[in-house]
């Protein structure tokens, strides 16, 4: 019926008896080195084991085919290692650039607190007008000096009628002057008359031109 295997170790005869499938090896025997699974054939009338039937996979294969998973599973392992090492130190640079650009905002912020501050107990405002569209915009100081409500619509025709009648034309003509002579900078002096409580304040302004490329006038803008 076949060959007697003196070789069988007591883990193979513990498996053997125990009705369950199992796998053991590596092992020697006289025809070489192997891993074998194993598994009863059970008489399902009676339960009882008639047989067992087994596969037999050369070791050095089956070490040969552990060793590769084991080492793809360690190839993986330092991959991902090195990718969570790189995106640490990514992490850390985002966070100490956002945490400067937090410092520099809060900085600036605060110098631009300090400078309106200043602005208001020296009363410096700035406007800027852009004669294509006839739109003016103030910064809040101007609001406050020319007594024109915040929430008003500026126009250069508006601003012009807040002047004294001596003086309305005095911006046309400043920057006629700048323009004949080649000039971006010039300075006048108006007289206002605040809307918030018909008081006349007396102005003065340092006034740059911006210019488009074909040196005409873009915006004028004073402080």
């Amino acid at each position: 019926p076949g060959q007697e295997y003196p070789e069988a170790s007591a883990e193979e005869m513990i498996g053997y008896f125990s009705n369950s499938s199992y796998i053991i090896g590596p092992y020697e025997d006289r025809w070489g080195r192997w891993v074998s699974a194993m598994s009863p054939i059970i008489d399902t009338t009676t339960d009882e084991r008639v047989g067992i039937v087994g596969v037999d996979l050369s070791a050095d294969d089956y070490e040969g085919r552990l060793a590769y998973v084991r080492g793809t599973v360690i190839a993986i392992a330092i991959l991902m290692a090195s990718l969570i090492f790189v995106l640490g130190l990514y992490i850390k640079k985002s966070t100490q650039h956002i945490y400067t650009l937090d410092r520099e905002n809060k900085r600036l912020t605060s110098t631009k607190d300090e400078l309106e501050k200043m602005q208001k107990l020296v009363k410096f405002g700035t406007w800027r007008w852009t004669p294509k569209s006839s739109f003016i915009s103030f910064d809040d100081v101007m609001y406050i000096l020319s007594g024109v409500p915040i929430d008003r619509k500026l126009t250069y025709p508006y601003f012009e009628s807040l002047l004294v009648p001596e003086d309305r034309s005095i911006l046309d003509n400043a920057l006629a002057v700048a323009n004949a002579e080649g000039k971006d900078t010039f300075t006048i002096s108006y007289r206002l008359m605040r809307p918030s409580d018909g008081t006349m304040v007396k102005m003065r302004s340092n006034c740059t031109i911006e210019r488009d490329g074909n040196g005409g006038v873009n915006a004028v803008s004073g402080t």
